[in-house]
Formats: C-alpha cells, sequence, structure tokens
C-alpha cells in the first residue's frame, strides 16, 4: 500500500518513496496533495512543510502571493489590520517616521505636512515660520498667518500673541 502524504508535503510525480516537504511561501492543508499551494498576499509560509500560512500583522504587508517574510511598512506608511498586501501612506497633517507602523500620528501643534507623493507619506512635520502658526489640535496641511493686530516671532508657534500696546501690525503673517 501507498502511503499519503501528511499536510506539509506533497508529491509532485508517481513513484515517489518520499514525500516532500512545501517550500518556503507556500503551504499544502490537506494530505495527499499533488502540489502546494502559494500563500495569498497578506500571508507568508516562513519555514518548509507548513499547513498553513501565517498571517501578516499590523504594519506588515505581503504585497504578493508565495513569500516567505512579511515587509515592514516603510516610514512614511502604515496599516492597521493584519493580513494586508500593502501600507497606506499617511495623509496631509499626519507622518510616520519609523518603520513597521501601525497608524500615522497627527503632527503637533505649531507644524504641519503635506502628502505630495501619492505613493508615499510624510515622514516629518515641518514647524511654522515665523508670522504663522497651528493650533491645536494637530493635523494640520498648513500654517495660517497671524491675524491683524498679533504676531508671532518665533517658529513652530501654536498660537499667535497680541501686539503689546503701543506696537501694532497690518500684515497678516508677521
Amino acid at each position: 500500500l501507498c502511503d499519503r502524504c501528511s499536510v506539509g508535503k506533497y508529491a509532485s510525480s508517481i513513484g515517489l518513496t518520499t514525500c516532500a516537504q512545501c517550500p518556503t511561501g507556500k503551504h499544502a492543508p490537506f494530505e495527499e496533495t499533488v502540489d502546494c499551494l502559494d500563500c495569498a498576499a497578506g500571508s507568508v509560509a516562513g519555514t518548509l512543510g507548513q499547513d498553513s500560512c501565517d498571517t501578516c500583522i499590523a504594519g506588515y504587508y505581503a504585497p504578493t502571493p508565495g513569500l516567505s517574510a512579511c515587509v515592514a511598512c516603510s516610514a512614511g506608511l502604515a496599516n492597521n489590520a493584519a493580513a494586508q498586501a500593502s501600507c497606506k501612506p499617511c495623509t496631509s497633517g499626519k507622518f510616520t517616521n519609523v518603520t513597521a507602523s501601525v497608524d500615522c500620528e497627527f503632527c503637533p501643534a505649531g507644524s504641519f505636512s503635506v502628502q505630495s507623493d501619492a505613493a508615499v507619506g510624510p515622514t516629518e512635520c515641518t514647524p511654522c515660520l515665523p508670522g504663522f502658526f497651528a493650533a491645536e489640535p494637530g493635523g494640520q496641511d498648513k500654517c495660517l498667518p497671524c491675524p491683524l493686530g498679533t504676531s508671532q516671532p518665533e517658529s513652530g508657534a501654536p498660537e499667535c500673541v497680541p501686539c503689546v500696546s503701543g506696537k501694532y501690525t497690518d500684515t497678516p503673517g508677521e
């Protein structure tokens, strides 16, 4: 009697004396498998002879079927769910400067970010220039000019300050 190949193994031709383990990136969930199956995008098989695929955790992804390892999201990208085939770019007003990010963070008050590339989001926030501000909460895509009668001599300010007695501004952004 011929023995069945166990899960995680296969025999692709007749007359074999042993079953082979599925290669990395593939799995065999059933006995008597003739060929191993690719792991779907978003999952991987990192060792030989797997009977199932491992799901990529949030912050990681597998872009194509048949991979042996999940890939960390690059800086400027994040994903907050398991089994993903890609990461999403941070939008304007948010950023991430580390790999494997689950979420993008809001820019702190006094700063902003702009998503200028559709494929990659911001990796840092830019401080507002003197004469401009970005109020709480963060998430600004631009800094606003200080209104008339106020100013801000410092960069990275969350607010403008009123002109002191004896001084004035008649131009926004001073």
